[in-house]
């Protein structure tokens, strides 16, 4: 039986290669919750029912974020080619499927999200899955506390 702490565990190895390319720093926040940060966005991963699903989040102010609800619009996008890995290795833990589509479909479709672009917005505005939550930073919340660690250390982070 796959549990969801044992699969969430497998993110970094799983996620190296994006990680890797866009010099991203990552943090398991839950057994079914993990953020990924850099560029000017964090992008938060949930461990779901049927899968895994993704938000993109940008700091509004000090105080206040948005929360971009792409997982729909990401997930028709992923293709034949970005569920390769998992035909190869015959994966049977479906949650670990979802992760490898996802971090696949990002090196091969996202780009520029990845690089801090926001190009991809429009287009986004555009799709009928349009939907994005102006957040403020709860307190009481520990996701939201995370996800302020995050903004707030890539803001001390010097550029070179």
């Amino acid at each position: 039986m796959f549990t969801w702490s044992d699969t969430i565990k497998k993110f970094p190895t799983i996620f190296k290669p994006v990680l890797k390319k866009y010099n991203l720093k990552y943090k398991i926040i839950s057994e079914r919750e993990v953020i990924f940060y850099g560029n000017g966005y964090v992008i938060a991963g949930v461990l779901e029912r049927e899968g895994f699903s993704i938000s993109y989040l940008r700091r509004k102010d000090e105080n206040t974020y948005y929360n971009y609800m792409i997982d729909t619009y990401f997930a028709i996008k992923i293709d034949d080619q970005d569920r390769d890995d998992v035909r190869v290795t015959n994966e049977k833990n479906k949650w670990v499927r979802k992760m490898i589509y996802t971090a696949n479909s990002l090196l091969s479709k996202w780009d520029n999200m990845l690089s801090g672009n926001l190009d991809w917005i429009e287009d986004f505005k555009k799709s009928r899955w349009y939907y994005v939550l102006e957040r403020p930073f709860q307190e009481c919340s520990s996701f939201d506390m995370n996800y302020k660690r995050a903004f707030d250390e890539m803001k001390s982070i010097k550029k070179i």
